[in-house]
């Protein structure tokens, strides 16, 4: 499978693994599209609440 996003997660900080740097751009531009777009939805069902 080519280009995944992975995670390291620790007791201090989360640091993006260097497999993003290899996604290519549009690949990034996808992902990062998708996160915005759960954010909006979060942060709208947060103010619903």
């Amino acid at each position: 499978m080519s280009g995944q996003l992975a995670l390291a997660v620790s007791a201090e900080s989360v640091v993006p693994a260097a497999v993003w740097e290899s996604l290519p751009p549009e690949r990034q531009r996808e992902v990062t599209v998708r996160l915005a777009r759960l954010l909006a939805r979060l942060v709208e069902a947060e103010r619903d609440e």
